[in-house]
Formats: C-alpha cells, sequence, structure tokens
C-alpha cells in the first residue's frame, strides 16, 4: 500500500510539474530566456558638449530576473567606446530595470531616467535580435520615434560588474556630466553623454 501511495504520489507531482510547465505565459518564456548576459552592437551613440558624436563599439547587458516573477527584474547595460570621456573610462554604464509586458520588453534605465522598448524581436539561446523603438527629442524639441534594429548573442559568462564601473554619473558633481540650462530655465540637469540610437553600420 505504501508502495502504491509513494508512486501515486510520484505521479501527481509530475502532473503537477508538466502543467505548470505548459501554463507558462508567453512573457514568462521571454522572461526565462532573456536571463543573462548578452554582447553585440546596439547603434548607441552618444553626443558631447560640443555635439561631436562618438558611436558604441560594443555593448553589454545582463538580465537578472526577480525570484518570484520572471518577467522583470534589474539588470546592467554598458556601452564600449574608442575614446576616454573624461572620468578616466571608455564606457557608459547604467543600471536598468526590466519586465515584459504582452510580449514588449521595457527597459529603464535607471541613472539617466529614461526609457526604451524593444519589440518585434527573436529570442533562442544564444541570439537575441530585433528592434529597439526608441523616443527621443530633436533639436527643435519634436519628439522623433526611432525603430533601431540589432543583434546579440549570448554570454558563456556573466560578467564582473560590481565595483568596477561607474554608475551614478553626476555623484562627484563634475560640470562635463550635464548640458546647461538654456535660456535661464530652471530645468533638471540634462546628462551630456545620453545615449542615442541610430541604425547600426555593420562594416565599422
Amino acid at each position: 500500500m505504501k508502495t502504491i501511495t509513494r508512486k501515486v504520489a510520484m505521479m501527481c507531482m509530475a502532473l503537477v510539474a508538466m502543467m505548470a510547465v505548459s501554463s507558462c505565459s508567453e512573457d514568462q518564456e521571454v522572461g526565462m530566456m532573456l536571463e543573462g548576459s548578452w554582447e553585440g552592437k546596439m547603434g548607441v551613440y552618444v553626443e558631447d558638449e560640443e555635439g561631436t558624436s562618438y558611436e558604441s563599439v560594443r555593448t553589454q547587458m545582463t538580465f537578472g530576473t526577480d525570484p518570484f516573477r520572471v518577467t522583470r527584474g534589474d539588470g546592467y547595460w554598458v556601452d564600449f567606446y574608442r575614446r576616454d570621456f573624461g572620468w578616466g573610462t571608455q564606457y557608459i554604464a547604467s543600471h536598468i530595470r526590466w519586465r515584459v509586458d504582452n510580449g514588449v520588453i521595457k527597459v529603464h534605465f535607471r541613472e539617466d531616467d529614461y526609457d526604451i522598448e524593444i519589440r518585434d524581436y527573436s529570442i533562442s539561446n544564444n541570439r537575441f535580435k530585433g528592434e529597439i523603438h526608441v523616443a527621443e527629442v530633436d533639436g527643435h524639441g519634436n519628439t522623433v520615434y526611432k525603430d533601431i534594429s540589432f543583434s546579440m548573442y549570448k554570454l558563456d559568462t556573466d560578467p564582473y560588474w560590481d565595483d568596477y564601473y561607474y554608475y551614478d554619473r553626476g555623484v562627484y558633481d563634475y560640470d562635463y556630466y550635464y548640458a546647461p540650462a538654456r535660456n535661464g530655465a530652471t530645468l533638471p540637469k540634462q546628462e551630456v553623454y545620453k545615449r542615442h540610437f541610430k541604425a547600426v553600420d555593420d562594416n565599422k
């Protein structure tokens, strides 16, 4: 009798596990696939206070999942450049918060306080490609919407982010971190090296 009871219990556990797997939503599946670190070209560039543009040569990002909800979590986004930005680095690093909402991957840059969306993408165990949807304000104050294609590959191990990169840009109150307010208006400080996105040139 004990043997039969044990077998029935094991079958019930297996059935529950199968139901749990089959009931995963699309957002949950995307979240589980995103977890880990990726590298590639994201079409990121920055402009300095003189309007000179610099293109990132590669981007690394890590998606960490919430232990209770695989559809969201925290992570890191680091763009690497060929030049030194004045504070002794050749990168721009941000902590991110991300979530999957009805198939759309929404990424919030914490230090910079702005958002992008990733849509029309495909993701597998080792490839992640699609389009970044971003809204930017041009020099005339108009909102411009962009859809930028990207392609990334999965890294075998997560980079060691802690205690290596500067994230809190502006905490040292260096003037060149920010663009000045225009026309004497009292406006929130705007970072000089805010990310922008454009089509990736694969020949570079």
